[in-house]
């Protein structure tokens, strides 16, 4: 079972220091959540559990290999960002080239001419399960899609690739009711697969209950915790977890109200 280590990492931008020292341990057998205001560093740790960031300090693990300057391997480690980038053409044509491309990468399957005929067959399979699961016909063009549509498409991508961890960046954030309700299902489904690990980044309270799992509180660069999602909610850790889940909650409760 994969498990992420950050052991003293640290990050600093030219012009402050983003993440102070954090060791922690994210694991696949519960969902791992990110909670606190905007700008505390939430996306700068996720980055740098992706590989996307060396640490200015520390060093991070996937398994037990450090990387960087080790790279995640074979789609181990994804990350799904507040705004998708979709190359141009189909949904379907956006599930399958990551699927192809991660395929030369290793190798993997039989070669026929041209074309790699049990890979191919896989793939085909792949991307119509991920279609059924975002309820997409795979016709639809990707770069024409609702924000919440987008959203739903990163995560079918996810599902297809079916990585060792998969890393979410507000993954609900200014959804419709639909979309946030099949985004949140998409989540779910791949934090119930204990292969999945599950680190989700959220604002959302119906998201956090929904995942279940652990948080941990993310302030001003430091990182506290982790407490089970239910007790995070209900009996906040600290005033200042207190304080900014009184803001989320009455924030969430004003956009649904407006919906």
């Amino acid at each position: 079972m994969i498990r992420l280590v950050l052991d003293q990492a640290t990050w600093d931008s030219s012009e402050r220091s983003v993440l102070h020292p954090v060791s922690l341990t994210f694991q696949a057998d519960a969902p791992n959540l990110l909670m606190g205001p905007n700008g505390a560093g939430k996306t700068t740790l996720l980055r740098l559990a992706a590989g996307l960031l060396v640490p200015s300090r520390g060093r991070v693990w996937v398994e037990e290999e450090p990387f960087p300057p080790c790279p995640p391997r074979g789609g181990e480690v994804c990350l799904a960002t507040q705004r998708p980038v979709f190359f141009s053409g189909s949904v379907a044509r956006n599930l399958e080239l990551p699927l192809k491309w991660r395929e030369q990468r290793e190798g993997k399957g039989k070669r026929k001419g041209k074309q790699n005929v049990p890979g191919r067959a896989a793939r085909k399979q792949q991307v119509a399960e991920a279609l059924a699961l975002a309820g997409f016909t795979g016709r639809e063009q990707a770069t024409a899609l609702s924000g919440g549509e987008s959203q739903r498409l990163a995560m079918a991508r996810l599902a297809a690739l079916a990585p060792q961890a998969a890393l979410l960046d507000e993954p609900t954030t200014a959804l419709d009711p639909a979309n946030r309700a099949a985004v949140t299902r998409m989540v779910l489904a791949m934090a119930q697969n204990h292969r999945t690990l599950v680190v989700a980044a959220t604002h959302d309270p119906a998201l956090a209950r929904a995942l279940g799992g652990r948080v941990w509180f993310v302030r001003q660069g430091q990182v506290s915790g982790p407490w089970p999602v239910e007790e995070f909610l209900t009996r906040p850790p600290t005033p200042q977890a207190a304080r900014y889940l009184a803001g989320e909650v009455q924030a969430h409760l004003l956009e649904r109200n407006e919906e």
